[in-house]
């Protein structure tokens, strides 16, 4: 009884001393906690069940799989888990920081433990899984020598340190072979062909992790905004459990930064979502646009009408997109993406009639925001009355932007025939800090909109916040467009902000 009373007291305290959340509720989130942590979360009586599970990867190779191996433990034991979000980015500011100069993780050893851990969570019937991150994993991998690059000095130093490895898996094998009948006639296979091994294939499409038959189909969220999930040696494995999960899956998230064109085309050629509803593919803001060809978007797109909710960045623009089909994305109701897009997908002949919200996404920092105005004239022409939002995720250009409209006047500016725009967002990315003459220009570019009515500053920087408080910016709104009812600053209402 004094054992069990000490461990859930003991139990507790080290949960809410590490600021591990909530794990007896049916939840867990653990960003930088102590090695114990996951060993405590396996053998803590008082967590039955868990709902979701938010981990944050630490640093070191040793903890890296450690923590793996008891992720797999803890799921293991659990009776169900509906929800999983892993991320790397602790891990991956490591690698930035503190590269290791002799480590390196074993390929291998890593596709069996990280692979294992996966099918786990689809085990146990996992819906959502989120993987976010490890975009540096694979510069510490340590390949078998069949597969790595002939970079070594001298080719003999290849041939011996092969020649050895040939001979350490040919003992290996001498000593477990005789234990079955199977395992001699394996041996004898081996004899046979070991001096004509080939060598093995880094970028050729792996197998999958597992073909466990435990795993059925039940994921219907799935983000893929990790690399190593879409490259040798996984790639495979995310192959197979989007097709295993085909008829399931609902919501479908990719980070294309990095991964190799002819990837995304193997991709949207072999799959289909019956049920999908929500769709982003997107890069690294601070990396020129990449990812799939715009065929392979318009395909996958064209093959999938039950999207609802599209989010397109950092894509391959092409110089000239081709008018799109009267049937593309019937039920789309809020889009997200370059303007060039938004312009290519209201070019329909029929438009998606749903469609209530649209964004236009600036992306690379060099961007060209005379672009934006092109989508702004398809929407005033094509969607009606829809929620707008200008999303600016890069500072060059905004003021001359801006300033571009305010001179030319509301009778020839593009704004202005947004005529039935009564809602409009105005994002701002993290680092995108307003200038004094942006604030100043503000007022004068929303007095363009003819109907506008309620304005959001949204997802803004603390920077842009607390310029907007400090001077009479909202009273320069009030003062400019009378016709504007209510405005917010990243959800506070106006009002309240001036009491």
């Amino acid at each position: 009884m004094t054992c069990r009373v000490l461990h859930y007291v003991a139990l507790t305290a080290f949960f809410e001393h590490n600021d591990v959340k909530e794990p007896a509720s049916g939840w867990v989130v653990v960003h930088k906690a102590p090695r114990k942590t996951l060993q405590a979360l396996r053998m803590a009586l008082f967590i039955a069940n868990l709902d979701q599970i938010h981990y944050f990867f630490n640093d070191g190779l040793d903890r890296l799989l450690g923590e793996v191996c008891d992720l797999r433990g803890l799921v293991a034991r659990l009776p169900s888990v509906n929800e999983v979000r892993l991320r790397f980015s602790v891990f991956d500011r490591w690698l930035d920081s503190s590269p290791p100069a002799d480590e390196r993780l074993d390929v291998e050893v890593w596709r069996k433990e990280f692979g294992s851990m996966l099918d786990q969570f689809l085990i146990k019937g996992c819906k959502k899984l989120h993987v976010t991150g490890g975009s540096r994993v694979r510069t510490i991998y340590r390949y078998p020598q069949e597969t790595r690059k002939p970079s070594m000095p001298l080719a003999t130093d290849v041939k011996e340190q092969r020649s050895r490895s040939l001979q350490l898996l040919k003992a290996r094998e001498e000593k477990l072979a005789f234990r079955t009948f199977f395992g001699a006639l394996k041996r004898k296979f081996i004899s046979l062909f070991s001096n004509a091994v080939p060598p093995l294939s880094v970028t050729a499409m792996p197998q999958p992790v597992s073909s466990d038959p435990a795993i059925k189909p039940s994921l219907n969220e799935f983000y893929v905004q990790c690399k190593l999930l879409l490259q040798t040696p996984f790639l495979g494995w995310t192959l197979s459990t989007l097709q295993l999960n085909g008829e399931c899956i609902t919501t479908l998230s990719f980070d294309c930064t990095g991964i190799r064109s002819v990837t995304w085309s193997d991709f949207f050629a072999a799959l289909t979502f019956p049920s999908l509803s929500e769709f982003e593919i997107t890069s690294d803001l601070n990396v020129r646009p990449q990812g799939p060809e715009f065929p392979c978007i318009e395909s996958f797109l064209t093959r999938h009408p039950s999207i609802t909710l599209l989010h397109l960045r950092g894509l391959l623009i092409p110089s000239i997109f081709p008018p799109a089909q009267e049937s593309i994305l019937p039920n789309l109701v809020k889009l997200t993406a370059h303007p060039a897009y938004v312009s290519w997908l209201l070019s329909s002949p029929n438009p998606s009639p749903c469609l209530g919200s649209i964004t236009i996404s600036s992306e690379y920092h060099h961007f060209d925001y005379a672009r934006f105005d092109d989508a702004l004239v398809s929407i005033a022409r094509n969607a009606g009355r829809v929620e707008l939002g200008i999303r600016f995720n890069s500072e060059n250009g905004v003021d001359a932007w801006l300033q571009d409209h305010v001179n030319i006047g509301c009778e020839v500016s593009a704004v202005s025939q947004l005529i039935e725009i009564k809602n409009l967002a105005i994002l701002s990315y993290w680092f995108v800090e307003f200038s004094e003459h942006t604030l100043g220009i503000l007022p004068e570019f929303l007095a363009l909109f003819p109907s506008l009515e309620h304005v959001t500053f949204m997802e803004q920087p603390e920077e842009n916040e607390q310029a907007m408080l400090a001077g009479g910016f909202f009273k320069a709104i009030a003062l400019r467009c009378p016709h504007i009812k209510t405005v917010l600053i990243n959800r506070l209402p106006l009002q309240r902000l001036c009491e």
